[in-house]
Parts: structure tokens; sequence; C-alpha cells
């Protein structure tokens, strides 16, 4: 087989590689992420060309509302790579004889790919990169075939990327430009290194980056919340394998090598080849990422028993936000105050809600929990919060929409309804509920308006309880509050106040008291030392009895807390359990 043979069997192999792990990507994602944790209503075109990178900003948005439609999303995913490794074939064809060309540019597209597996990662950085590659190609293809303004080209590219891709695209593009244009090796030498250390250099006008950060690519306008190794590899790994490929083009070439050592040099590249990208597919997927991920998604399109379902893969709950949807979940699908221990509560109120912080997502998580429950005044305003730090997210939108169509504020309503008309994938439900701007009532304004103050009082954050009580106090028909209050109080071991509302019960129609209030009223009993409390028409049920027996035995027998625990595990759902075992307020119970 002649030198061109096998330079073509390589590309071929290398593109085929490519397309597998393309395929790897296409089997494993999960397109309805991306949307929830990136998508937001893009504006016009033509506001993208008002700032730097604006442009390449609106483009990716775009794409990610098409991954809605699912086959257009795959399609994508599929093409862009294998068009984004044709062009890096093409810019970088001064080193095909070198023997390892192939697997560098390889390694080169599978650093841009990377961020697809983690889902929170900005698809704006790899957007910038692929189509400033593009652009760069167009260049470099013209310049080629007319043999004419390669310098001119080259210049207006780097232009046009910097202006319409921003600084990742303007970034990558140059270091393709200088491996290019520049004669000697230690010029080319130079000059990369000197790229490799520019991100750092912004860390000089804001002195709130670590170094990890400045090499994340957009380092002047954007701080991310967390850095992945693809961006160091992007940045970092590009330069150092082209300066690999130069220092040793002259000493590696194929076409000198022997027979023998060609075939060796093919043979480790299709190894390599083959496993980077099962490396790469399996070390940088977190599958318990990607649970918790799809729980939020889930949660909010309302899918409970799909949250249940999901839930169960996990031992326990990764973080308050992934416990509060379960909670969420359990409440709509009944008996709340029976079953809210079926999963470990081991955020507290944390969990209930989420009045620890108030960053993008959990703001419209409360927002979400509060328009559940009628309760307007803390929606509206968390869907602010959630606006203002993540921008027209249409979930969020559809939230302020109908909050302020509640309020008869639909001057207000009219305007977020105006950017969610706009797009292609959210037309529909702005026109189905036009006419809530005009005084309609549905199901949703329905209740809001049943449960809206007489006035606008603060809502505060840090205080649940006493906002919800008097939530509660202007709407005692409202059971959802009122059963979360109750939950509130189990968790913070305030069996007293929740003996106290007995009454409330009874009031609400409730036949018997659920399960989890019994368990509380019988540690109550033991606090207290008294053999029977007022329960009013209640009474506690026997088995309930019996189970608080046993439990109290095996904990007397077991001789330590360890042991105990492992004795008890069967009673893991209950409120007893919670408070020995999984309260994170056990210190104050103790003491």
């Amino acid at each position: 087989m002649n030198l061109l043979a096998k330079q073509k069997s390589l590309q071929l192999f290398s593109i085929g590689a490519i397309l597998v792990f393309s395929f790897l990507l296409f089997y494993s994602l999960d397109l309805s992420l991306i949307c929830y944790l990136h998508e937001v209503i893009p504006d016009k075109l033509s506001a993208g060309l008002k700032s730097t990178g604006g442009f390449n900003e609106i483009i990716v948005l775009h794409i990610i509302s098409l991954f809605h439609f699912k086959a257009i999303g795959y399609a994508f995913i599929l093409i862009m790579p294998g068009l984004f490794f044709l062009s890096l074939q093409l810019l970088f064809k001064t080193y095909a004889r070198h023997p390892f060309f192939q697997f560098s540019i390889f390694l080169i597209a599978i650093a841009l790919l990377l961020p697809l597996f983690n889902y929170t990662y900005s698809l704006k950085i790899t957007g910038s990169i692929i189509f400033s590659t593009y652009v760069l190609t167009i260049a470099y293809f013209i310049a080629e075939k007319t043999g004419k303004f390669k310098i001119p080209l080259f210049l207006l590219s780097l232009f046009v990327n910097y202006y319409l891709f921003g600084l990742p695209g303007f970034y990558f593009s140059s270091v393709v430009l200088i491996a290019h244009k520049s004669t000697s090796f230690k010029f080319k030498l130079i000059y990369l290194l000197a790229l490799i250390a520019l991100p750092a250099l912004s860390m000089a006008a804001n002195i709130n980056f670590s170094i990890q950060q400045a090499y994340i690519g957009c380092f002047v306008s954007t701080i991310y919340e967390s850095v992945k190794p693809s961006a160091i590899i992007i940045y970092i790994l590009t330069p150092l394998l082209l300066i690999f490929l130069q220092s040793t083009e002259h000493k590696a070439n194929l076409s000198a090598a022997k027979p023998k050592k060609q075939r060796l040099f093919s043979m480790l590249q299709f190894i390599s080849i083959i496993i980077l990208a099962i490396a790469v597919f399996c070390f940088s997927f977190n599958s318990n990422h990607k649970i918790t991920y799809k729980i939020e998604s889930l949660a909010q399109e309302r899918k409970w028993t799909e949250v249940l379902n999901l839930a169960k893969q996990l031992s326990a709950a990764e973080s308050p936000l992934v416990q509060f949807h379960i909670n969420r979940a359990i409440y709509d699908e009944g008996h709340f105050l029976d079953n809210l221990f079926m999963y470990p509560q081991l955020f507290g109120i944390d969990a209930l809600f989420l009045d620890y912080a108030s960053n993008g997502t959990l703001a419209q998580a409360k927002a979400d929990l509060y328009f559940d429950m009628g309760y307007g005044n803390d929606s509206r305003h968390w869907a602010n919060e959630s606006l203002t730090s993540r921008g027209n997210k249409p979930h969020t939108l559809k939230c302020l929409i109908i909050n302020y169509a509640a309020s008869q504020q639909y001057s207000i309503a009219k305007r977020y309804w105006n950017l969610l008309n706009r797009s292609v994938v959210y037309k529909k439900w702005s026109q189905i509920n036009e006419g809530i701007l005009n005084g309609e009532i549905n199901e949703d304004i329905a209740r809001l308006q049943n449960n809206f103050p007489e006035d606008d009082f603060f809502t505060g954050i840090g205080t649940p309880q006493l906002k919800l009580e008097k939530f509660y106090a202007r709407n005692p028909e409202n059971q959802m509050a009122f059963e979360y209050l109750i939950a509130n109080y189990l968790l913070i071991h305030n069996i007293g106040k929740l003996a106290s509302e007995i009454p409330e019960f009874e009031r609400l129609g409730y036949k018997k008291l659920p399960r989890l209030v019994e368990e509380a009223l019988l540690v109550y009993s033991v606090q207290k030392n008294v053999d029977k409390l007022d329960l009013r028409s209640f009474k506690i049920d026997e088995k309930t009895q019996q189970d608080f027996k046993n439990f109290s035995l095996i904990i007397q027998s077991a001789g330590s807390k360890e042991k105990g625990k492992q004795a008890v595990k069967s009673f893991s759902h209950t409120y007893w359990y919670y408070l020995m075992f999984d309260s994170k307020y056990q210190k104050k119970l103790n003491s």
C-alpha cells in the first residue's frame, strides 16, 4: 500500500472514530436536559451585532431551542463534530505526513466534544470555537483556491470571529493561524506559548478570577459556576499538540519510515483512538448527575411519578434541591404526611422550602412551589429573582405571565407574553393562553386569585415558617399550605406545635390522623409523660402503637446507636427513625 493510500485509510478511520464517538453522544445524551439547563428565549439576530460574541450567543440559543425536536437535535450532534474534524484536517494538513497527525487532530476534536457530557458546561464556548473554525476554514479554502489575498482573508476571518463569535473562537483561530503563518519554529514556539499564557493575563483585570476560571475562555464577560477539564484541554492542549507536530514533523515523516514502522505507527494510532474514545465516554459521564438534572427537569414539567421512579435510583438525594423536588412529588402523589420519610430527609426544612439560598435555579424552584400552593406574592417574587439571574427562560416567563395576569397586571404579563410568543417552540402555548391577558380565568389563575392576600405583605427570606403561617391564617382552606406547615413542624421537632394543630385536622375533614402525625404524637406523649393526649375525635391506630413499642424495644436492646441503626432499618420510613438517625437537628434533640 503506497503512502497516499495509507494516509487516506488513516483519515477515513479517524473520521469513522469521530462518527462512532458522535454515536455514543447520540446514544447517551439527553437533549431535554440541555434545553432545561441552557434554554433562554434569544433576542433577534440583529441584537447580537451590538456586542462582541453576541451573535454566537443568539445562534447557540436558537440551536438549543431546536433540540426540542429530537431528530433535528441529534442531527446537529452527529453532523457538527464531523464537520469540525474535517475542518481541522484541512487547516492542519501541513502536518499530514506526521505519524501522529490523525491522533492529534482527533484529540483536539474530542476536547471540544467533552462539554456535551457535562450538562452544566456553557455550550456558547463550544459554539464559538466550532463556528469560528468554520469561518477560518472557508477563508483558508478561498485563499488556497485563488492563491490571492491570504493575509487579508485571514485577518478578516480573525476580526469576524472576534466580533461575531467572541473570545474563545478568536483565541482558537489565532492558535491555528500562528501555526500556519509563522515561518520559524522558534517564532511559532514563542507565540504558541504566549497564547497558553494569554488567558491568565485576564486575572490582572479581575482579582475574583481563579486560574481555572481564567482558562475557561470567556474571561472578559463571564465567570461560569464550574470549570470542566475540557476547557483546560482546549486552551492548553491544542497549542501543545501543535508544538509537538511542528517540532517533530521533519524527524518523524511517515513517508521516510520503514514499512514495518509505518504499520506500527498506524496500529498505535488505531488503538490509541479507540482507547481514548472509550475513556472519554466513561470518565466524562456522571450518571448520578444526569439523574439529578433529570429529576429537576421532570419536576419543572410536573411529571411527579417519573420523579419518584428516578429517585429510587439514588441511595439518597444529593442536594436539598433534589430532595425538594422529591418532596413535591410525594405531595402530588397524595398522602404527604404518611409518606414524607419514604426517602431520607437529610436536609431538614432546607429541602422543604429552599430558603437557605436564593440563586437562580433555587429561586425558580421556590416560585413553582408557591405557584402550586397559590401563594402568589412569593411565587412572583422568586420568579423575578430567577429572571434576573438566569435570563428569559421559558418556564420562568410562563410563571410570570400567569402570576401577573392573576393579579390583573395585564401590561406586565403582556410584556413577558410577547417574549415567549416569538419562540417557535413556545408560540403554541402563548396562543392557547393569550386569553388570560384579557381576563380569562383558568385553573392556575383561579387558584392564585382565591388565595391572593388583600395586601401585598412582605415575603422575605429565611423565615419560611412565619410567612407560611401568615399565609395560611389568611387562607385557612389551603390544604397544601397546612400540610407543608405540619411537615415543617415534624422536621424541626416542634411536636408541641403539631399537637396544637389537631383541631385543624378535624376542621379540614381528615377522617384519621396521618401516620407520621400519629408517630410524632406517641413521642410527644412520652416526652410529656402522659398516657393519653387530647386528640378530639381521632385516635392513634393500634398498629402504629405496636410499631412504636417494637422500635423502642429494639433500640433499648441494641447497646449502641450504630447497632440500633442497623437493627431498625425496617423502620427507616418512620418519624422515629428520622428523629434518631437522619435529622440534621438531632444534636438539639439529644441536648
